[in-house]
């Protein structure tokens, strides 16, 4: 519809590109499995090729552009967020007008915080969960049903208020 400002999430599955969501409305919080990063120069390689240079004999990828160690673009535990794309993350959080959460109790930090700074901001907060969240009481509306089942329907709703085929 034409109405996405991004996408904030703590998945690292690349889920929603796969989906269809274009690669720059998408701020995965937590990294990407679908890539490997450098170390050192910070290159971003798809695991397939990866993979490819695996199955070649390959037992140690390494960097071609600086022979850098290569490892998952996730983060793991204790290591930071990506700078980029929590700075993001919060912009869009703070200038959104709707904040939709889907599928979250709310609770891991700072993806939490996320809805706080929209409704700060002045935005309108719908809650889509299986079960209660902190922020029920500030949400403009509350969905109890699965992501999957529920986002559909909102859409086809809102595709008929706008009067969007």
């Amino acid at each position: 519809m034409g109405k996405l400002y991004g996408v904030i999430t703590q998945n690292v599955d690349g889920l929603h590109q796969k989906a269809g969501v274009s690669e720059n409305m998408v701020f995965q919080l937590h990294g990407d499995l679908s890539h490997a990063k450098c170390l050192s120069c910070g290159t971003r390689y798809p695991m397939e090729q990866i993979k490819t240079w695996l199955k070649g004999g390959l037992d140690e990828p390494e960097c071609p552009t600086c022979t850098g160690m290569l490892k998952p673009d996730a983060v793991l535990f204790g290591e930071q967020l990506p700078f980029d794309v929590l700075v993001e993350s919060e912009r869009r959080s703070r200038t959104c007008d709707l904040c939709i959460v889907l599928g979250s109790t709310l609770v891991v930090y700072p993806a939490a915080s996320m809805p706080f700074l929209a409704l700060q901001a002045g935005a309108k907060l719908v809650i889509v969960n299986l079960g209660p969240t902190a922020l029920d009481e500030m949400a403009t509306v509350c969905i109890e049903g699965k992501a999957g089942e529920m986002m559909p329907r909102i859409v086809g709703r809102a595709k008929e208020k706008l009067g969007i085929q």
